[in-house]
């Protein structure tokens, strides 16, 4: 697992599920039904989800990529 995913994807998303309203009604479902019981009832649990994100994200979400992808949209 690699954190917890908010809606159903872009393809399959109603223009009305697409609003930011729907966007935060499903955030705080997602936060009171899943999430924070789980941080609360199994704080190991919780911190093995993050782990596991911070880990498989890590590896495309940093500067590095960032400046490339940056350099080679803008000046080229």
């Amino acid at each position: 697992m690699t954190g917890w995913s908010i809606g159903r994807g872009a393809s399959a998303r109603t223009a009305e599920e697409r609003s930011s309203a729907a966007d935060a009604r499903e955030l705080y479902d997602q936060l009171g039904r899943v999430i924070a019981p789980l941080f609360f009832q199994s704080q190991e649990g919780w911190s093995e989800i993050m782990r596991q994100t911070i880990a498989f994200n890590a590896s495309f979400f940093n500067t590095h990529r960032m400046v490339q992808q940056y350099a080679a949209n803008a000046y080229m």
